[in-house]
């Protein structure tokens, strides 16, 4: 994952693929994973599948990556992991 200005924000062989009706495919990293600094952010989130989310700023992007700490039964494999989305913020390589 690149940032606006090119930077890696994350970096894995890792990633767990979360796919959903209606929405693009996304990619939760682990936290472990990431290079970029989260900050906590206060929007509020909830998804009817995963849960209660958290959303974090990276850089000067204001709710670049969500997280779900403790996600319902059948996403636990997202718990600990990071998604990224914004503007500016690209996958750049899946292998």
């Amino acid at each position: 994952m690149t940032g606006p200005d090119g930077a890696v924000l994350a970096e894995s062989t890792r990633p767990v693929l979360v796919a959903e009706t209606g929405i693009r495919n996304r990619f939760y990293l682990p936290r472990d994973d990431v290079r970029a600094e989260l900050e906590r952010s206060d929007t509020p989130t909830s998804c009817p599948y995963k849960g209660v989310g958290t959303y974090w700023h990276v850089a000067d992007t204001k709710d670049a990556a969500w997280s779900y700490e403790e996600p319902l039964d059948g996403a636990t494999p997202i718990a600990g992991h990071v998604s990224f989305a914004g503007e500016g913020i690209e996958v750049v390589e899946v292998r």
